[in-house]
């Protein structure tokens, strides 16, 4: 793909989530919403040089900051997928009544918050991937009830298993370099996508 065409998906992609974070009814639990408004402004400004560098025919230099989108997981598509699904985790977690079971969720849930909020989407979303068909099944089985019984809190250590093996299948995956090492490795890193782009080409 071209860059003026991944550039042209970037930006659309890019129109969609800014538009749907703006939504009052936009609301995700367990995520540091400002934070994630703050990665996209970041985004916007990238977009905005790649389109100068397109528009001086410098078509290198957009490219080069376009990968860094791609590689350090913060495709605004990618974000859009990941973001939606957790609002509408957060709008079933409402029907819940219990607190508990609630909690319970939110503790399986806590390694896709934990990504999200130090800004790796794509580890969020793979995360998410092992685990959603499954979670939406206890999460409408458990709407109604104060406690949860014991083939329900099976379940729910099995997803809890099913992502930690996840996670430790990635821990093992060799990085191609620093820039892309699993988000485990960087638990406590939140540099901003400027800092991150500066790291890549070793500014």
């Amino acid at each position: 793909m071209s860059c003026p065409t991944r550039l042209k998906k970037i930006e659309s992609d890019l129109k969609k989530l800014e538009k749907m974070m703006s939504k009052k009814t936009f609301v995700v639990e367990g995520v540091d919403v400002e934070k994630v408004k703050a990665t996209v402004e970041e985004i916007r400004t990238a977009v905005n040089q790649a389109k100068e560098n397109l528009a001086q025919n410098n078509l290198e230099e957009a490219g080069e900051s376009l990968q860094v989108i791609h590689e350090g997981g913060f495709h605004p598509g990618e974000m859009m997928g990941v973001l939606n699904r957790l609002s509408e985790i957060t709008r079933r977690l409402k029907k819940i009544k219990s607190e508990e079971i609630k909690n319970d969720i939110k503790e399986v849930l806590s390694p896709v918050y934990e990504a999200v909020n130090i800004g790796d989407f794509r580890e969020a979303n793979m995360l998410l991937n092992e685990i959603e068909r499954e979670l939406w099944k206890i999460m409408d089985a458990v709407k109604s009830k104060s406690t949860i019984n014991t083939d329900m809190r099976s379940r729910m250590e099995k997803l809890e298993q099913k992502l930690q093996q996840k996670i430790q299948k990635e821990e093992k995956q060799p990085s191609i370099n620093a820039k892309q090492q699993s988000y485990y490795d960087y638990r406590n890193y939140s540099a901003s996508l400027f800092d991150k782009i500066m790291f890549f080409f070793g500014l």
